[in-house]
């Protein structure tokens, strides 16, 4: 008796698909970005936001987040929170880092070493910073500067001001953690640490 040659056809190869690099992990331990209708799970997250962060994007966010977070007016601290939402997610807080009085600037940033934790990219920078003290006598807080077109507001004020005047500089250590946004940009993930952290760990 003939038998069905689809019986005697030998099973088909097992095809093996590598996984990407780092994917699972973050397409499952990351937080979602913004509300979405509906339930969601780990397969709603597009690829964008699972493609690993550029090593050199990511050191010159890390560069330019680390310049506007370390600096500071409080004549016009509204610019520090506009500065600092063009690095983090939509809703975060945009005040932390700072108590709102002073003055400081940061005169230049540097990356170093860049290690891969979980879904992020740590970006090690260190920061010359010059910190400001107040003179006597009220401050002068005209700004009548105008933004250039193209540019956006950094939150370092200018290095004279009325009422103020510039201590010694010192250098400064951030280690900056930045990740893929649901829409596939890079930005700084930025959270207050609890006080009891240490102790819990």
């Amino acid at each position: 008796m003939r038998m069905n040659s689809a019986h005697n056809a030998p099973p088909p190869a097992q095809v093996f698909i590598p996984p990407a690099t780092g994917a699972p992990a973050a397409a499952v331990h990351r937080p979602a970005d913004g509300p979405r209708p509906g339930v969601r799970t780990s397969v709603d997250r597009p690829l964008e936001a699972l493609t690993p962060p550029d090593r050199s994007e990511a050191a010159q966010l890390a560069v330019c987040f680390a310049t506007d977070y370390l600096s500071w007016d409080e004549a016009v601290p509204e610019r520090r929170v506009e500065a600092l939402g063009w690095y983090l997610p939509p809703g975060a807080d945009c005040t932390l880092g700072w108590t709102g009085k002073g003055r400081q600037r940061v005169e230049a940033a540097h990356a170093g070493r860049i290690i891969s934790v979980d879904y992020w990219l740590v970006v090690d920078v260190r920061a010359r910073v010059t910190p400001y003290r107040r003179l006597p006598g009220p401050p002068d807080l005209s700004d009548d500067v105008e933004l250039l077109e193209g540019a956006r507001w950094s939150s370092v004020p200018p290095a004279t001001a009325a009422g103020w005047e510039a201590g010694p500089s010192m250098w400064l250590r951030l280690s900056i953690p930045i990740r893929r946004h649901d829409s596939g940009a890079l930005v700084v993930e930025l959270a207050p640490i609890p006080e009891n952290a240490e102790r819990d760990s």
